[in-house]
């Protein structure tokens, strides 16, 4: 089944102009009072307001008021970094564009993207309007996601990023921007957060709308915690731990999806060459990790234990996996290596921390035509340099006029240096950001080379800690005891305990009590060694 475009061209523009224009006439009507009028947008009031959000013409002007008793109720347990299952709501008043909406759902969300900025007010927030009071939408939408744009100076990555996935072949939620302000009656008055990217919600509407009627009641998944995905057993609730956001009552793909992690684990190379196709949607695989690729999005499944969603599709019951938080793609991300690395990662090796799903599913010819296809479609489109600097100067304007208006020239000058920057010490200096137009020229050379077989790629490697040597396995034990306690724990993967993932110890240990029964027994917490004596999660020495 081919994805329902999100974008179009030729008399479809024109389209979105006519609507576009009902959508600025309907939202100018709706006024300062409480949101009745906007519940009564017609579809296509909704999916014109959506388009000029998505497409960067409308920029909202969000103001988040709280009384300060929810603002605390809003903080996590032990103050912690938190996880963004784990931040509770609490509810406020939403104002976008001067409507008002009482009794809204409000809390914190990420991962690094809250830990560094809990000490001040400029954090990640998830929205929901429906939390609080049933059947309270916002232009059909419950949910908003806005991201504090954390490293990405340039507010630019997660658009972009997205728009590569999406010119790869996947669905991609959209994205825009808002300028937010945040009130906290007796300690803040609506002070200035600055610039935020705004996230469309992935959950069981949008893959109905992206994919069809045939595939609601999927099975949407947002794993957390988990470098590897084992096979848990029959009893079916054990799949909890997958982090099921959509569809777990339906059985029969929970069943599906268990069926596959046990013949990903037990099946032979030959079984899974020959079967692999009938569990895995291969051409969206083979799409995403283009594009994954291309980006340099380390900050994902091939390093790191989050950031993406798993759909197993009521439609034809093939899993595909989903792209979510590319705030630090385009090399952002950097697992210790240099900017000269990264844009020469390897395009043969795509992942950072040993997987075996991976390393089985790149051994297959037919996959790596596929995903290598994949790629010589995206340098050929959307990933072309000249291509990117096009999109990057029709989006720049608009953020540039926000904090232009905003006072905020500071911002300002280092989002002009992010994207114009240079990556070399001789023109940028020492500590200068890698211009996000820089870094795509150089990558796009370096995945042609590759290609043309003129270039070795670079192998990135998981370092302990910045500029530090490789985790290669401890001699002479054929188990590792506690790793995989430790990578659970250490988060950032830096090698170091922080007092933040010492206070989610516990949330997080839960997670490797795959049988339920309250205790972590060997088979758990300890990793067997894989071939050449490295460990699962962690690379061996460089080759």
């Amino acid at each position: 089944m081919s994805v329902v475009s999100r974008w179009g061209d030729g008399i479809r523009e024109i389209g979105w102009l006519v609507s576009g224009i009902m959508a600025m006439v309907f939202s100018c009507c709706a006024g300062s009072i409480v949101a009745a009028p906007v519940e009564e947008a017609s579809t296509v009031e909704q999916e014109a307001y959506w388009q000029q959000v998505y497409s960067g013409r409308r920029i909202l002007e969000i103001e988040l008021k709280l009384s300060s008793k929810a603002w605390d109720e809003m903080q996590p347990a032990g103050g912690g970094r938190g996880d963004g299952t784990h931040f509770p709501y609490a509810s406020g008043t939403l104002t976008i564009d001067g409507t008002r909406l009482e009794r809204v759902g409000m809390r914190f969300k990420g991962n690094s993207s809250y830990r560094f900025s809990q000490r001040g007010f400029r954090r990640p927030f998830k929205i929901d309007t429906n939390r609080f009071t049933k059947g309270l939408k916002w232009f059909g939408k419950t949910k908003l996601n806005l991201s504090n744009s954390f490293k990405d100076s340039t507010y630019l990555r997660e658009k972009l990023g997205y728009e590569m996935f999406h010119a790869a072949g996947l669905p991609t939620p959209g994205v825009g921007w808002a300028h937010v302000w945040l009130t906290i009656d007796g300690q803040q008055q609506k002070q200035d957060l600055g610039l935020y990217v705004l996230v469309e919600q992935v959950d069981d509407d949008w893959v109905e709308q992206h994919y069809g009627n045939a595939s609601a009641n999927s099975l949407l998944m947002k794993p957390e915690g988990m470098f590897e995905w084992p096979y848990l057993g029959k009893d079916l609730k054990a799949y909890e731990r997958y982090e099921i956001k959509e569809g777990e009552k339906n059985t029969k793909l929970l069943q599906r999806f268990a069926d596959f992690l046990q013949f990903s684990e037990e099946s032979s190379p030959e079984q899974f060459k020959r079967r692999a196709g009938t569990f895995l949607d291969l051409d969206n695989w083979a799409q995403y990790f283009a594009a994954n690729t291309l980006l340099t999005n380390i900050d994902s499944l091939v390093a790191m234990p989050h950031n993406y969603y798993l759909l197993v599709d009521q439609a034809d019951g093939l899993l595909k996996i989903l792209p979510w938080d590319l705030n630090e793609c385009f090399g952002l991300f950097t697992v210790g290596a240099s900017p000269e690395d990264l844009v020469r990662w390897d395009i043969r090796r795509p992942w950072v921390v040993q997987n075996r799903l991976l390393e089985r599913l790149f051994d297959l010819p037919d996959f790596q035509r596929r995903y290598q296809d994949a790629i010589r479609k995206l340098l050929e489109g959307a990933f072309g340099s000249a291509q990117v600097s096009r999109r990057v100067a029709a989006l720049r304007p608009g953020l540039e006029a926000v904090l232009e208006t905003a006072g905020m020239n500071e911002q300002l000058q280092q989002m002009q240096l992010s994207i114009d920057g240079s990556g070399s010490p001789e023109q940028g200096g020492r500590g200068a950001p890698i211009g996000l137009k820089y870094f795509v020229k150089q990558r796009v050379a370096s995945v042609e080379r590759q290609l043309a077989g003129t270039e070795k790629g670079v192998r990135l490697e998981q370092r302990r800690g910045r500029g530090g040597p490789p985790m290669g396995p401890p001699p002479g034990r054929g188990m590792i005891p506690g790793i995989a306690v430790i990578e659970t724990l250490d988060v950032d993967r830096n090698g170091i305990l922080t007092r933040e993932e010492i206070e989610q110890a516990v949330v997080r240990l839960k997670k490797l009590d795959r049988n339920g029964d309250g205790k972590l027994s060997p088979s758990e917490y300890e990793m067997p060694r894989g071939p050449g004596g490295a460990r699962p999660g962690f690379p061996g020495p460089p080759r």
